[in-house]
């Protein structure tokens, strides 16, 4: 073996980057982008096999398919739905050794023509706006935090459902994106001054911020101790010091024990709202 050789990885620069830094849902968009994409060349009696075409040959295909795609029964996607859709097929393109950019190149001007007529078709169609969720109202968070189990700090389960409500809430998280995988390292508990709050220390991959995992956060989200029984700080230092300590994943399951060592998988996450609405009677299923 050549000095040095060992120290040295063997990562394959060609898939480097695809299984490092993309997402799983990343990843699911490319994929339902390039199947509607493949639906629609099947459908039209074309070769499905995208990357053997020419720049001309791709743009002619994709001005058809932006005048032509639409949902199951024939109505239109919504605005974003279709960005997504066009940015899932360059972003497959550019992941398979393709040097063309259908969004910027030139040679596709005709075909993104026709995409921006799709998007104010779409708009007259009252399918142009984005669709927030519904933002907690103050009587259902109420019933949460006044709920007998699904808030209780001094049970398993409502302890853990206390925490990760109160990260989302108080980090900002986008939704229950990338919740999975948070570290109990990613959180500190500071006391200064006599005010005691814990912070984000280290930041991880969402998607606006995909090169930034594992770096020190800057100025963002606190999360303040207060005096009352609800106080946040004490519920997370409560779940850090009953939590399994073999392994560093901060949210793991609460069967019949304060703390498995088994981490909440990516699925139980992204329904955790809809979970505890049901649980708590709230008003309305939140996403």
């Amino acid at each position: 073996m050549a000095q040095g050789q060992g120290r040295f990885g063997s990562e394959d620069p060609n898939i480097f980057k695809e299984k490092h830094l993309s997402s799983q849902r990343t990843k699911h968009a490319t994929n339902f982008s390039l199947k509607i994409l493949i639906d629609f060349l099947e459908v039209r009696g074309f070769s499905a096999y995208i990357l053997n075409l020419t720049r001309k040959e791709l743009s002619g295909i994709l001005k058809n398919f932006y005048c032509n795609v639409r949902r199951r029964h024939g109505e239109f996607y919504k605005k974003n739905s279709l960005l997504n859709i066009r940015q899932g097929i360059c972003r497959y393109l550019k992941e398979n050794g393709s040097n063309i950019d259908i969004i910027c190149d030139p040679d596709f001007a005709r075909a993104n023509n026709c995409f921006s007529l799709l998007l104010r078709m779409t708009r007259a169609e009252g399918k142009g706006a984005v669709t927030h969720h519904p933002a907690l109202t103050v009587e259902d968070l109420r019933k949460l935090y006044s709920h007998e189990f699904v808030f209780n700090v001094n049970v398993p389960q409502g302890l853990l459902n206390n925490v990760v409500f109160e990260i989302i809430l108080y980090f900002c998280r986008r939704g229950q994106e990338n919740l999975h995988n948070l570290r109990v390292q990613d959180f500190e508990v500071v006391n200064s001054n006599g005010q005691k709050y814990v912070k984000k220390v280290r930041s991880e991959l969402t998607k606006n911020h995909q090169e930034t995992t594992n770096e020190t956060e800057g100025t963002g989200g606190r999360m303040y101790a207060n005096d009352s029984v609800l106080c946040p700080v004490k519920s997370f230092e409560k779940y850090l010091s009953k939590r399994h300590a073999g392994t560093d994943r901060l949210f793991l399951h609460s069967k019949n024990k304060f703390s498995d060592n088994e981490p909440l998988g990516v699925n139980t996450l992204r329904k955790f709202m809809k979970t505890i609405s049901k649980s708590a009677g709230l008003s309305k299923e939140y996403i």
